[in-house]
């Protein structure tokens, strides 16, 4: 049992509001197939290989391809051989659908349920552009049902190339795993033709909020939670970060097999209590104003270029003017050294500001930067 401890604590405030993450709408393509394990045995499916489903209202035949990945999973304690299809199928209200293999046809569910049967769901999101440089597979992101939210890990994210929309680049991202099982049940459940969107958690140098905190009197080997608010850590070490914390106001508690555990010290403050509040701020655009600071330059939205084309991101004194030269006599003048250039042409930039004269190549789909440092 632990007697008593002091704990210090730090925390970061919540930056999503600097920059905010936007939804995009994932298209309604039904692109995965699970087959029950018992029914495996009599089917030898691998990428590359043509499948056939069929309408079985208006008996229309789709060919569909076999893509990207295939393998066993588990989905809600049952077993599956599951394979991604191009160009993925969208599904009718009403219509019943099922799967022709090896001349043997297979009804398919379009909802996750708890039966052993073929299914046909949304077990990828696609997006209709390249947005991948939205996304990190580290991060979580928030998907969005008819104004409910729910939160799912990446298993993976790429791009590809007339896979689910003609001559077109689309985003795939993949999170077919049993930790999304709800959210995955979610997005195909009866309200299958309502609109799905999805954002990041939070922009890359935007984070969320994050507590860390630093126990003296416990053992590296006992294990103890960190209740926050009603989430709980499992901690076995003499110091925890917890991170993507939304602003707000939040009570710690750290509990033993026995209970609360007393806090002598808080930061290095008699405390005698068993929690603890703290708040995580929100860092507001205009929070500097209050310190009579200048006012950052707006923040500028990560774009990709067009096929051919780079960015070119300038970040001088915003306060100067600066005059841009390039290829094809190009020029361009600007009451600002904070600007962002899209689509340009690749090759060499100048960027005069006053006495002070840098070079940036740009290249082709990249954003080239240029700064004071």
């Amino acid at each position: 049992m632990l007697s008593g401890i002091n704990v210090d604590f730090s925390i970061k405030g919540d930056y999503t509001k600097l920059n905010p993450p936007i939804f995009y709408e994932i298209m309604n393509l039904h692109n995965t197939i699970l087959i029950p394990k018992n029914l495996l045995s009599n089917f030898n499916i691998n990428i590359g290989d043509q499948i056939i489903i069929i309408d079985q209202t208006t008996q229309k035949k789709y060919t569909q391809t076999v893509v990207i990945n295939c393998g066993d999973i588990n989905l809600g304690y049952q077993n599956y051989y599951y394979f991604y299809i191009a160009n993925g199928l969208k599904i009718k209200n009403g219509h019943s659908y099922s799967i022709i293999l090896n001349d043997i046809t297979i009804p398919l569910s379009l909802t996750i349920n708890m039966q052993s049967s073929a299914k046909l769901i949304i077990g990828l999101l696609i997006l209709s552009d390249n947005y991948k440089y939205e996304f990190n597979i580290k991060e979580n992101i928030i998907l969005n049902i008819d104004t409910k939210q729910y939160k799912l890990s990446i298993i993976d994210i790429l791009n590809k190339f007339n896979y689910y929309a003609a001559n077109k680049n689309t985003t795939i991202v993949n999170i077919l795993d049993n930790k999304n099982f709800n959210s995955i049940q979610a997005i195909n459940s009866d309200g299958i033709y309502s609109n799905k969107f999805i954002r990041p958690l939070y922009r890359q140098n935007f984070p969320l909020g994050s507590i860390s905190i630093d126990i003296d009197g416990v053992s590296d080997n006992i294990e103890y939670q960190i209740y926050l608010n009603n989430s709980g850590y499992l901690v076995n070490s003499k110091k925890i970060t917890i991170q993507n914390l939304q602003s707000g106001q939040y009570s710690i508690k750290i509990i033993d097999r026995n209970g609360p555990v007393l806090i002598t010290k808080l930061n290095n403050n008699s405390w005698n209590k068993d929690c603890f509040e703290i708040n995580i701020p929100q860092i507001q655009p205009n929070i500097i104003d209050k310190y009579n600071i200048p006012q950052l330059p707006q923040f500028y939205e990560k774009t990709q270029p067009k096929p051919g084309f780079g960015n070119l991101m300038i970040n001088l004194d915003s306060t100067i003017p600066i005059q841009i030269t390039g290829p094809n006599n190009f020029t361009y003048n600007s009451n600002t050294g904070y600007v962002v250039l899209n689509d340009m042409i690749c090759g060499d930039y100048i960027i005069k500001q006053q006495n002070l004269t840098k070079t940036a190549r740009v290249h082709t789909n990249d954003t080239t930067y240029v700064h004071n440092v």
